[in-house]
């Protein structure tokens, strides 16, 4: 495999496992605990969705960031982890659905959403020629954490915790991905030029058809996963009510795990030569069944094995679709992350809220179920006109 910066073979670095990990956690951790604060303070599901909403409305705060210099990749990383450290404190100690609170969740989102693309950015640059594969190991330390945050904090709640502790070893652990981060020294690749108008303007003249397909497979994705991570936990909670609090967010464990073991699982087909466009359409067609199928169950063991299938198909989807600007030049591929993240966060967002307001009028399976419509049209879009534009690159 090319390596145009002449990096070492184990360049990868111990800090950007850690800091996308404990991204990971704060993505899972909200729907883990919203059954808690559901019942604690008493929310519809419209009002819960106002969390999950926040997280995602904050990417664009993060995003905001990403537009410096970047030179200064290593502060804003270890910048990120220490606003999650401070903000999973404030939640651990200042307890209530108070505007704080509110914030907090915000902060999440802008801290997640500087290092989800920025790692990803030097990746993409550094391992030119294999970041599919390298994404997929890379994004599968962000499913690992994703994984990890509904199991510890099960068992906190299985033993009587509320929400305060779950947040106060997320504290811990992005502390630590904090100290880790700050005297790292990163890779010296180019991540592309300052991003203006002018920029923006210029990428999509000379890639813009190749730009659009990217996006909105992109926004269909966010969206269909949005669903799952944020409902499983409260979904069985109201449908299976013998479940307990732990089994709950087991069963989002369980969807995660299969996430992590998947993209390794891509990881591998990629580099035996399998086509990312090909894998794509498969991994969204299979996704979009699952998903239908497992909120169309009255069986709690058969809900649980085919949230966990869903998981294992749309393990591979976001590391594909964003290694796909490895066939952009150079100067677009911090304009192309940032887009990117922020059209999928655009698409999450009013899913979130979407997904809660159809759940509180329609109930919880038809909600649920919304997200195969997006996984059905990447499908479509894929077969339509992706894999004309990928063969042409």
């Amino acid at each position: 495999m090319r390596r145009p910066c002449g990096l070492p073979r184990n360049w990868y670095r111990g800090s950007f496992a850690l800091l996308i990990f404990s991204t990971g956690l704060s993505f899972s951790l909200v729907g883990a605990a919203l059954p808690d604060l559901t019942s604690l303070y008493g929310l519809t599901k419209t009002e819960a969705s106002t969390l999950p909403f926040l997280q995602f409305l904050g990417a664009y705060g993060g995003l905001t960031l990403l537009t410096v210099t970047a030179s200064r990749s290593r502060l804003l990383l270890a910048g990120a982890a220490m606003v999650q450290c401070l903000a999973a404190l404030y939640i651990a100690l200042l307890p209530g659905y108070t505007m704080g609170l509110k914030a907090c969740f915000f902060l999440f989102g802008a801290a997640g959403n500087v290092i989800v693309p920025l790692t990803g950015m030097i990746i993409t640059r550094a391992r030119e020629g294999g970041a599919a594969r390298d994404l997929n190991v890379h994004y599968g330390f962000f499913s690992a954490g994703v994984m990890a945050a509904p199991l510890y904090s099960g068992l906190l709640f299985n033993q009587g915790f509320h929400y305060g502790p779950s947040y106060m070893v997320f504290s811990v652990i992005a502390f630590i991905a904090f100290l880790i981060a700050l005297p790292d020294t990163l890779p010296t690749v180019s991540i592309g030029t300052r991003i203006t108008g002018k920029t923006l303007g210029a990428a999509f003249a000379s890639h813009g058809r190749f730009l659009m397909l990217i996006l909105i497979v992109n926004i269909l994705y966010i969206s269909a996963e949005s669903i799952p991570n944020t409902w499983i936990p409260k979904y069985f909670t109201d449908i299976f009510p013998e479940y307990s609090s732990f089994r709950t967010r087991f069963v989002l464990t369980l969807f995660w795990g299969a996430v992590t073991v998947g993209r390794y699982i891509c990881a591998l087909l990629l580099h035996r030569g399998v086509k990312p466009v090909t894998l794509m359409i498969i991994l969204s067609g299979a996704a979009s069944i699952c998903l239908f199928a497992a909120a169309s169950s009255s069986k709690g063991l058969a809900a649980e094995l085919l949230f966990s299938l869903l998981g294992l198909f749309l393990s591979g989807m976001f590391p594909i679709i964003a290694s796909s600007f490895e066939h952009l030049p150079n100067q677009y591929t911090g304009l192309s992350f940032i887009i990117l993240i922020a059209t999928g966060m655009m698409g999450a967002s009013s899913v979130s809220k979407l997904s809660g307001y159809i759940a509180d009028q329609a109930g919880f399976p038809l909600a649920m179920k919304t997200g195969s419509i997006f996984l059905v049209l990447i499908l479509v879009v894929l077969a339509v006109c992706g894999v004309k534009y990928y063969q042409n690159r």
